[in-house]
């Protein structure tokens, strides 16, 4: 039987809903006209889309849009040095991430982090599997989880250690064994 790219679209699009309803996830359907199907899916505090766009034919992507909120009035007290290296930091953890295709800090960085776009690798139909989509939304919540990390980072006052007190040096060193 050879199905029309319309019926391919809706059994991908049927097959994650069941997916993500067997593991107790409940999606909703966000209407988005650049899209053959875009689920709105919430775990927790976190969230991501999962997205066929009109124009794929035969991919989904997972993503997400991390508005940071009053965590960026954190970083717009760092000096322009500090503002650099997390924004690297930031840069180089996500590119790290095996799972994430592209991502966009906006608006301006290192000077004006506001938001951070994240979209996962492209999952071709043939190989989508549940594992794979699973694993996908997870790592994403794990980058989303990952920036506030960061920014604490960067932004928490180290505690100033006490003077360390010098132990006296024996006069002969403790043995625990002995080497013959």
């Amino acid at each position: 039987m050879v199905c029309t790219m319309d019926e391919r679209i809706k059994l991908v699009k049927d097959k994650i809903g069941r997916w993500l309803r067997e593991e107790n996830i409940f999606p909703q359907e966000a209407l988005d006209p650049q899209a053959q199907f875009n689920f709105y899916v919430q775990h927790g505090t976190l969230n991501v889309n999962i997205v066929q766009k009109v124009d794929w034919h035969d991919s989904i992507v997972v993503g997400t849009h991390v508005i940071l909120g009053p965590l960026s009035s954190k970083i717009d007290q760092l000096d322009y040095e500090k503002k650099q290296e997390f924004f690297w930091d930031l840069s180089l953890e996500l590119l790290k991430n095996g799972d994430i295709g592209d991502f966009d800090i906006t608006p301006d960085p290192p000077d004006n982090v506001r938001e951070v776009l994240i979209k996962s690798r492209p999952i071709f139909y043939d190989g989508l599997t549940k594992d794979r989509l699973m694993n996908t939304m997870y790592a994403m919540f794990k980058a989303m989880i990952m920036i506030p990390c960061l920014i604490a980072k960067y932004t928490i006052l180290p505690e100033v250690p006490e003077a360390l007190e010098v132990p006296e040096v024996p006069q002969e060193p403790p043995y625990s064994f002995y080497i013959r």
